[in-house]
């Protein structure tokens, strides 16, 4: 249990998906788009899979040849 009286996992959603919907619409107004959903959306068209998906796949990549 973490000090929430929540399991670790039942936190994530609530603590971690606002700080990272910050910091894509952070991104996404820095280099031009008017939302992170819009950069999102961009980043599907070109690398055929959505941001999260390249960053899970990336992740077991990096623990494979860690």
């Amino acid at each position: 249990m973490s000090s929430t009286g929540q399991p670790p996992i039942g936190t994530t959603p609530s603590t971690q998906v606002p700080r990272y919907a910050g910091k894509a619409q952070q991104i996404a107004s820095q280099i031009g788009y008017k939302t992170g959903t819009a950069l999102s959306r961009a980043f599907a068209r070109h690398h055929g899979v959505v941001p999260a998906a390249w960053r899970r796949h990336h992740q077991m990549i990096r623990k494979d040849c860690g």
